[in-house]
């Protein structure tokens, strides 16, 4: 039955609710399109709208948007939402009022969308259940499936009375929670819906516009992420989400000791691809790169592709598990798929090329590191890949970060020697076949503060590998040249024909080098007919037209040309008659096993009959006895080098054994 209190509560409830709809229709907005639903409002599309509504109150995105867009209306939609918070809030607390009978009246005094429960206060429910013999406590069996059973006729849900627990106690009351499997409320909100239209017409006008504003601003968002996040180039990911994504791989290392992996690509030769097709064709390898990189990690979904800059591309396997080796597993998988595109060709300039990647590999295992300190493994191995003859991939080891540690403190320690100018040369003799000096080699040395006097392959590969060679290589050419300089003021050059210099390839093909030569030359006031420059095989091979036009110049300057090592790298013939080369310098290897080993001989017979023929002179290095010195004489051979005839000494000794003594 209906108590009078349960008259009162409701009227009281219809009150409140008419009174908050007046209140804010002087500030409430008309609708300005027509009702969202199309029709009267469902409890379904109340239910939805009392979702979205939840969502937006803890956005703050919704405010930015409105604020941003410059709305007139933020304060009015705001009051709408505002007041629809109220409303809700009084269905919770005024719902609905119901009797027990006997067992005193039940009020629903909240509900919990995210558990899905009811919270119920019964009023003297305690009177009432003591002065029945057969319920001695509260919470007894019989008052839950009362409420249960109420429950099932107001939420239209089947429910237990196992699910009715006991909470609190007051001092007229208690209160009971109910949490059924699907609690539902569509009887109850249908009546409210049906009895406040209005209310739920203008949220529902005031929902679709902020739906619309935060679309259009996600849409927004995407362009500009487009711009932000992916490379204009190759459409895949660009350096700033990687790095982003890095740090979250990182982060997960960290604290989920899950296994991540990096895979650092780099394009074999994409400079000389630029070089001779242009930036155009370039364009096209790296586009072309872009996609089937992508294809390789097709297998794996969250997997991720980044182009960091230029020919550099970079792969983010993140979450491979816990297990090393199975990471290690599926890394090497993707790094065969990346080599395997080599396959495939590539057509640029109207002609098919197959492209190489080298790949260093980084498992990231250590919780310990940072995201760049993996990144540096992976380069480090990347460079792995490339000494040892690109189209392949590296993993990275503590053993390889060793050897980079030394590398990296050898740089620093080349830096400080180039400006505290810790370089000095050292020259060693070249005869000819009547034993008499003609002319010598300059070679540079280290003359390091801790290790003493250090030759030059102990740092002139890290030199080129840190760019330092040109700084380095000038040293080398103004000291060379002083010291000519100084010997032909002495009178000391009788007989002598050439000092010759060494040249790194990548200070040959510098854009300065000519210009040097040129001013260290008038500096010091030396005759370019008394330099010969050594250069290697690969130098001139890798860019033909740039070292034809560098020599050109120099050969203007009265300069002369040595290849240096010839016979260890392609031994074109092709460029001995078009390119002015005076001189070439047989490689040690021929000469070691000279007299025991049929095939070296017939090489160095076959490279002197060579020069012979072409006119040019052919000095062997490496002369290490007499019998190897007795042989190439015989073998017309006119010019020789080597331990055996005269190790590198410094200029004084130079000048004392070799330039006093004649």
């Amino acid at each position: 039955m209906k108590t009078k209190a349960h008259t009162t509560i409701k009227t009281a409830t219809k009150t409140k609710l008419n009174q908050n709809n007046s209140n804010s229709n002087s500030n409430k907005p008309s609708p300005t399109s027509t009702n969202l639903l199309g029709q009267s409002v469902s409890s379904t599309a109340y239910k939805s709208m009392l979702k979205a509504m939840r969502q937006m109150m803890s956005d703050d995105r919704i405010r930015l948007v409105l604020q941003k867009e410059g709305r007139n209306s933020i304060e009015e939609d705001w009051a709408i939402i505002s007041q629809y918070k109220s409303f809700e809030e009084g269905v919770l607390e005024h719902a609905k009022i119901t009797t027990l009978g006997e067992w005193g009246n039940s009020q629903l005094i909240s509900i919990d969308y995210d558990t899905k429960s009811a919270c119920f206060r019964v009023y003297n429910s305690t009177e009432a259940l003591n002065q029945k013999e057969d319920n001695l406590c509260i919470g007894s069996y019989f008052l839950a499936g009362k409420l249960t059973s109420w429950c099932e006729k107001v939420f239209n849900v089947h429910c237990w009375p196992e699910q009715t627990k006991f909470l609190a106690k007051g001092d007229d009351y208690d209160e009971f929670i109910i949490a059924p499997t699907a609690l539902s409320i569509e009887s109850e909100l249908a009546r409210l819906v049906k009895s406040d239209k209005e209310i739920c017409d203008n949220m529902a006008v005031v929902i679709k516009r902020l739906k619309n504003e935060i679309t259009s601003r996600e849409r927004a968002e995407l362009a500009v992420a487009k711009l932000v996040y992916y490379d204009a180039l190759t459409g895949v990911f660009n350096r700033r989400y990687f790095y982003e994504k890095l740090e979250e791989a990182s982060s997960s290392v960290h604290h989920k000791q899950n296994i991540c992996a990096l895979l650092l690509i780099d394009l074999d030769y994409f400079k000389a691809i630029n070089d001779s097709l242009g930036h155009n064709e370039g364009d096209k390898a790296l586009i072309f790169v872009a996609e089937k990189l992508q294809s390789t990690i097709a297998q794996k979904e969250d997997a991720i592709l980044a182009r960091l800059g230029g020919d550099e591309f970079v792969i983010l396997l993140p979450r491979l598990g816990s297990d090393k080796d199975e990471a290690r597993q599926f890394a090497t998988q993707i790094a065969d798929k990346i080599l395997e595109q080599s396959k495939q060709a590539c057509i640029l300039g109207g002609v098919e090329h197959f492209l190489t990647y080298s790949v260093g590999i980084c498992l990231m295992t250590d919780s310990d590191l940072q995201a760049e300190e993996h990144l540096k493994h992976a380069d480090n191995a990347l460079y792995q890949s490339k000494l040892d003859g690109r189209d392949q991939y590296s993993f990275f080891s503590k053993k390889m970060q060793l050897i980079v540690d030394q590398k990296h403190t050898l740089s620093s320690e080349l830096k400080v020697a180039i400006q505290k100018e810790q370089f000095i040369l050292h020259f060693q003799p070249i005869f000819n076949g009547d034993n008499q000096l003609v002319s010598c080699e300059a070679l540079v040395r280290w003359n390091h503060p801790k290790k003493g006097l250090l030759a030059a392959d102990n740092f002139i590969k890290q030199a080129e590998d840190s760019r330092l060679i040109i700084a380095l290589g000038e040293i080398v050419l103004k000291a060379a040249f002083k010291t000519l300089k100084e010997w032909e003021d002495r009178k000391m050059l009788d007989g002598f024909e050439r000092l010759s210099i060494n040249i790194s390839p990548l200070h040959f093909m510098h854009p300065t080098f000519v210009e040097f030569v040129r001013k260290t030359l008038m500096q010091e006031g030396v005759n370019g007919n008394m330099i010969m420059i050594e250069i290697t095989e690969h130098n001139m091979i890798s860019n033909f037209k740039l070292s034809s036009a560098i020599m050109n110049s120099l050969s203007k300057l009265g300069l002369r040309f040595s290849i240096d090592d010839y016979g260890s790298g392609y031994s074109s013939l092709s460029y001995l008659h078009r390119l002015p080369f005076s001189e070439l310098k047989i490689d040690r290897t021929f000469i070691t096993h000279v007299l025991d080993n049929e095939k070296d001989q017939k090489i160095v017979g076959s490279i002197l009959s060579l020069a012979h023929s072409l006119d040019i002179d052919a000095l062997v290095e490496g002369v290490e006895n007499n019998q190897q010195l007795e042989y190439l004489k015989k073998q017309k051979c006119k010019l020789f080098q080597g331990y055996h005839l005269g190790k590198p000494v410094s200029k004084d000794d130079f000048e004392e054994k070799y330039l006093l003594s004649s």
